[in-house]
């Protein structure tokens, strides 16, 4: 299952592994000090070797098989997340009916912010959001998606068919998510491109609720 999502991920990993040893190629001590990104890759033992060394001299073998060694490891604890994450949501089949809900409870800092709740078929996930400056309401509902492997479900197999997604949604390493903040009405025609419906069924001062409702068999 999701065999074409599953291709994109482990393009992605092994691509990235691949640029980064071909930009230690040619890297100065120098530029690699300079920048906190290699320097993040370093061991301490690698550090203090590349601090002992004059800064337009290359990078030593030893000092370079440090830093992909420590790249490697977190490229593939990344790649192993982003596959778990698929696998949690092929566990599931894809949900006939959702309901969403968001409470809001007044904070003495940040004014009114949202708790949302998302209930699939199967699984209960929150979200929350607080701050300023940018709508907390569809954060913390992004956030409470994001969360649920059901709803997932129907953003991997919208994807895993080469569907699009409209604004609201993006694609990092393989696996689309929600952006928090976008709005709530983004979420309508997010759900629509899959095969459902988005409805707000219910709003108050501190209370909103919505339905997301599958259209077809098909979707």
């Amino acid at each position: 299952m999701f065999e074409n999502l599953k291709k994109a991920i482990n393009a992605h990993y092994d691509n990235a592994e691949k640029e980064f040893s071909e930009k230690l190629d040619g890297l100065t001590i120098g530029a690699a000090l300079d920048s906190w990104y290699y320097r993040d890759h370093m061991t301490a033992a690698a550090l203090r070797a590349a601090q002992a060394m004059e800064k337009g001299e290359m990078l030593t073998d030893a000092i370079r098989g440090k830093m992909l060694a420590r790249f490697h490891r977190e490229n593939e604890k990344a790649r192993a997340a982003k596959l778990e994450k698929l696998e949690a949501a092929a566990a599931y089949n894809l949900p006939s009916f959702i309901n969403v809900s968001v409470e809001w409870k007044k904070s003495s800092v940040w004014g009114y912010n949202p708790t949302a709740s998302v209930c699939a078929d199967k699984r209960r996930t929150e979200g929350k959001a607080s701050g300023c400056g940018y709508d907390k309401g569809s954060a913390a509902i992004a956030e409470a998606c994001n969360l649920n492997p059901e709803i997932m479900r129907i953003l991997y197999e919208h994807a895993e068919k080469g569907g699009s997604f409209p604004y609201s949604v993006h694609t990092f390493a393989g696996l689309p998510s929600f952006d928090g903040g976008c709005g709530v009405s983004c979420f309508g025609p997010v759900f629509a491109a899959c095969g459902y419906s988005w409805r707000n069924v219910a709003s108050g001062k501190l209370y909103d609720a919505f339905t997301i409702e599958r259209e077809s068999m098909e979707a």
